[in-house]
């Protein structure tokens, strides 16, 4: 397990330094895009324009690589994982471990910005935006905002994690099956699957000590299912 867990950290370590590199540099270009030109690079929320965000836009790129790095965990690490004799369970037991620091070294970097960010933006002339509702960047302290961006990620990253294994698993015919799921809950359900992969309504709460053990348990229900898929797939050498 051990071989596994630095595998794929070394395989972690480029990626995150390249993605935080390049978020970096967009912050600090649409900083002075939005000071000294009349288009402003950030977030404002819908019912307030002179509230202003420049570092909470980071939320959308972060979302984007979580969903490809799940998908990379499979496409790309697990055949090169067990060509090298890792066993499913090392590399399932290795990528649990994985997800969590991922997660967890985001959550840190975001919630550090996020503290900044009244500040930037105050530098540029606007109001900055304090309540995100799930958090007040004001008030709160930066460790509650960690653990509301770790658990909020890890959640968000287990559920495309799963929807990873068995894309691999059954190939592209589970967008049909998802795609007839998705039909057969809205119209009889009334369900919507899309609220269910992308943060939405259900990571729009505050957390406290309920919501955080409610969220756990569903990421521990969520790992048992990619623990079932991921001991029983076979490597594909064509997606």
């Amino acid at each position: 397990m051990e071989r596994a867990i630095k595998f794929q950290l070394n395989e972690s370590k480029i990626s995150i330094l390249r993605f935080w590199a390049i978020i970096l540099i967009v912050d600090i270009f649409g900083l002075f895009v939005t000071k000294y030109t009349s288009v402003s690079i950030g977030i404002t929320p819908f019912g307030n324009g002179n509230e202003f965000s420049l570092l909470g836009f980071n939320i959308l790129p972060i979302i984007v690589y979580v969903i490809v790095y799940n998908y990379e965990l499979y496409y790309k690490q697990f055949p090169i994982a067990l060509s090298f004799s890792v066993t499913r369970k090392d590399f399932f037991k290795s990528m649990i471990v994985k997800s969590i620091m991922v997660t967890f070294i985001f959550a840190v970097i975001q919630s550090g910005l996020m503290k900044l960010d009244p500040l930037l933006v105050k530098f540029i002339g606007k109001e900055p935006i304090y309540d995100f509702k799930v958090f007040n960047i004001g008030i709160d302290s930066v460790i509650f905002v960690i653990v509301y961006f770790f658990i909020a990620l890890l959640l968000f990253s287990t559920i495309w994690n799963l929807i990873a294994a068995i894309n691999y698993k059954f190939g592209a015919k589970i967008w049909i099956v998802f795609g007839a799921v998705s039909i057969l809950g809205g119209t009889v359900l009334n369900l919507n699957l899309f609220d269910l992969i992308f943060p939405g309504d259900w990571l729009n709460v505050r957390i406290d000590p309920l919501q955080f053990s409610i969220f756990s348990i569903i990421i521990i229900i969520l790992y048992i299912g990619i623990y079932l898929i991921t001991t029983n797939t076979n490597i594909k050498h064509k997606a």
